[in-house]
């Protein structure tokens, strides 16, 4: 199973859809047409940023911890990239459990 990082969830009042921001990504925002879109697009922004700030970049810092309550919306990460941010925090000791 892979981790799961809430999200801030709101409708677009001004042009319609949902905006939505990863909460332990200070950079993760997008935007839908519709709830499932905007999630889909929160979790292409935030894999895009994981390779771009950490895997390529080696910017020796660890991946943020996902900080989900319960009934928090909420991106999945998948199984793959789950790991390579676990091997990646491992290598600089700090550690997702």
């Amino acid at each position: 199973m892979g981790l799961k990082y809430s999200v801030d969830l709101l409708p677009d009042t001004e042009i319609g859809g949902f905006s939505v921001h990863v909460r332990d990504m200070s950079s993760a925002f997008s935007q839908g047409e519709s709830r499932e879109e905007a999630l889909e697009m929160a979790l292409s922004v935030f894999l895009d940023l994981l390779d771009l700030n950490y895997f390529e970049n080696r910017l020796l810092r660890p991946v943020p911890l996902p900080s989900l309550f319960e009934g928090d919306d909420y991106i999945e990460i998948p199984d793959d990239i789950t790991h390579k941010i676990m091997d990646y925090n491992a290598r600089l000791g700090t550690f997702v459990l």
